[in-house]
């Protein structure tokens, strides 16, 4: 026994009968990839590129996973998130934003779902929580005054912000359709404005007739060269 140990070789002899340095290391690499893996960053960077593909404002949600929280939650396994964390997370973001604290608990909810989705966690912490606060609806309507107000107030901001808003006002389309108009999509011998799938938030076409005022505002718009963006 002691010439086979001396016929191994110094190394082999050391390292001991069926023992590879090499393949430990190899283990070892592997396991620390897929701790790499598991943690919430990857996760909250895999779920952002999901949500751009099928979510024009993907991007947004992910900016917001990365500021509220990955700051509380770095470096964590996805598996080791508890309700109560998710719980402290919003509440601490309610102390001073209640609506953005209900914005981030939507978003966390769909994140975990999407996690479950890809059997990286069996239950969704998040569920079952409750918005911070309750959130009026929106039903506000301008009065003749005001809109003159702001059509007025407008007029003294100039290129591009207030010709954005009166064009707002006078097509009544979405804030981010109207500041991201191309010169592409608007048939000035039509006077219409078409807003494809692609940019419209329920994904279909949209035709929007333009007004005399409205035509008037986007010929006013500087053309930058090489863009086709009328508010560059």
């Amino acid at each position: 026994a002691d010439g086979q140990v001396q016929n191994q070789g110094p190394a082999r002899a050391c390292s001991g009968y069926g023992h590879d340095p090499q393949a430990e290391r190899r283990e070892r690499r592997e396991v620390s990839a897929l701790k790499r893996i598991d943690v919430i960053d990857h996760h909250i960077e895999t779920f952002g590129q999901h949500c751009m593909k099928v979510n024009r404002s993907g991007s947004e949600q992910v900016r917001s996973l990365q500021k509220e929280v990955l700051p509380e939650w770095k470096g964590r396994h996805v598996s080791s998130i508890t309700r109560r964390d998710v719980k402290a997370l919003i509440d601490g973001k309610a102390a001073t934003a209640p609506v953005s604290a209900n914005r981030l608990l939507a978003l966390l909810k769909r994140f975990f779902s999407w996690a479950i989705e890809r059997e990286v966690i069996n239950a969704n912490p998040a569920s079952g929580i409750k918005p911070v606060t309750k959130e009026a609806s929106r039903d506000n309507v301008l009065s003749d005054e005001q809109i003159k107000a702001v059509w007025k107030a407008a007029g003294t901001m100039g290129r591009p912000f207030g010709s954005i808003i009166r064009l707002l006002m006078l097509t009544a389309q979405r804030r981010d359709e109207v500041a991201g108009m191309r010169w592409s999509e608007i048939d000035l011998g039509k006077a219409e404005w078409v807003i494809p799938p692609s940019r419209a938030k329920n994904g279909m076409e949209s035709r929007v007739p333009l007004t005399e005022s409205a035509m008037a505002i986007i010929k006013d718009q500087f053309r930058l060269e090489g863009s086709d963006f009328v508010f560059p």
